[in-house]
């Protein structure tokens, strides 16, 4: 796939006033670090951080980072990110360097495929409790998702960590037993069954029942 290309500029200005400002002008302020280099704060366009986070890959996508005035490229990731807490706009950016000769260590999405046979038969219910796992590999080794076939799980059934399977070259670094997705038995509404109880009309008289008639007989003789 070919790699995204993110065009920057050097930011000379800092502060609160000057990050108000750019982003008046439509930019946010960043930074680019990592690799053993020094860092260098940017002037970004948040519309080039958007469309890579709108990628499946999201914030480990890799990409290629240009400088204005720079002749070296750098490949980078999305390290971090702040949000407007109102308006959700991006308001800053960290991006760390990446080297393709080191190893990473991210966190990768777990993607569900397939309709459990629990749910779709007896109406079982899937907990999916774990939707993400840490890796480690190299840049160009890292996978999109980790996908997990859910088709043949039944009501009791579950997929650990260990389950998993991804490329030899990645290695998963979340514990083995840790639960990723089960198939729960589907929830019984408990109905209450109140003791039926013979209604007396209010005003009405109790009147005693006549005994029978061989009772009666034996307590005048």
């Amino acid at each position: 796939m070919e790699r995204q290309v993110l065009k920057a500029e050097v930011r000379g200005g800092f502060g609160k006033g000057e990050a108000r400002r750019l982003r008046q002008k439509g930019f946010i302020p960043g930074v680019v670090y990592g690799s053993k280099k020094e860092s260098i704060p940017l002037v970004i366009n948040p519309l080039d951080i958007e469309r890579v986070l709108s990628l499946e890959t999201g914030e480990n996508t890799i990409f290629q980072l240009k400088i204005s005035g720079a002749e070296t490229i750098n490949q980078v990731m999305i390290k971090d990110f702040q949000l407007d807490p109102v308006t959700s706009e991006l308001l800053h950016v960290d991006l760390l360097r990446i080297s393709m000769e080191t190893r990473l260590r991210v966190a990768v999405a777990i993607v569900l495929e397939g309709e459990a046979k629990g749910v779709e038969i007896d109406g079982g219910i899937i907990e999916f409790t774990q939707r993400e796992v840490e890796v480690e590999c190299f840049p160009q080794n890292l996978p999109e998702n980790i996908t997990v076939n859910i088709a043949q799980l039944n009501i009791g059934d579950l997929v650990r960590v260990a389950d998993l399977k991804v490329d030899e070259k990645v290695k998963i670094l979340s514990p083995p037993e840790q639960v990723i997705v089960s198939v729960a038995a589907p929830e019984v509404e408990e109905v209450a069954v109140a003791e039926e109880e013979e209604e007396v009309p209010e005003g009405a008289e109790l009147v005693e029942k006549e005994k029978p008639e061989e009772e009666t007989k034996e307590k005048k003789e």
